[in-house]
């Protein structure tokens, strides 16, 4: 395998997890959106250490529970 069919397969897999919603999984567009802050916001707040993810080859993933404490942490108030 040469490294441009790995980066192919890389760019494949990252466009078939950004089609993917989960349930308690939020990527960092979804994040962003939610607090009305751009995604380069949420990436030096990982960066940083204030939110958790966990990444999958080059994606970013935040579970509900991650998201929460960052809430809390934060005095984020959620409003439905």
């Amino acid at each position: 395998m040469n490294i441009e069919h790995v980066n192919e397969r890389m760019k494949s897999l990252k466009k078939s997890i950004d089609e993917v919603s989960v349930k308690g999984i939020y990527k960092i567009k979804e994040v962003a959106q939610y607090l009305g802050v751009t995604e380069r916001y949420i990436y030096s707040e990982i960066r940083n250490g204030n939110l958790r993810a966990k990444s999958i080859g080059p994606i970013y993933i935040i579970t509900e529970t991650d998201f929460n404490k960052y809430l809390y942490e934060n005095n984020i108030l959620v409003v439905s």
